[in-house]
């Protein structure tokens, strides 16, 4: 398996067993291989389609989560009103800063150090 960690900007991608031999990780490699090989062939045995995502396993007391569209509009809703209240609030205190006179007065540079 592979994980991924960031240095800097860059996505540096590194294994989960690198603390592992050589040997130890062609074997589990080898595992794994074994292993997909086993699960696509069971999936031609029965007639199965390897990339379908309809075989749900049966998991006692799991509850499919459904999707109610109206909740989410009026969720979507809100939360646009509540960003245009904000927009709103943030535009009203740059109008006051503004029309401060030192504000107009000083340098970008002087500005962004007060």
């Amino acid at each position: 398996t592979v994980s991924v960690l960031y240095w800097g900007h860059t996505m540096v991608r590194i294994r989960q067993d690198a603390d592992l031999s050589k040997r130890d990780r062609d074997m589990n490699d080898r595992c794994a291989v074994d292993m997909y090989d086993q699960l696509l062939q069971g999936a031609v045995r029965d007639g199965r389609s390897v990339n379908d995502t309809d075989d749900e396993d049966d998991v006692e007391g799991y509850v499919k989560p459904e999707y109610d569209k109206a909740q989410a509009a009026q969720r979507d809703a809100a939360a646009a009103v509540a960003e245009a209240a904000m927009k709103q609030e943030r535009m009203q205190r740059l109008k006051q800063l503004r029309a401060q006179a030192n504000h107009n007065q000083q340098t970008p540079l002087e500005r962004m150090a007060t």
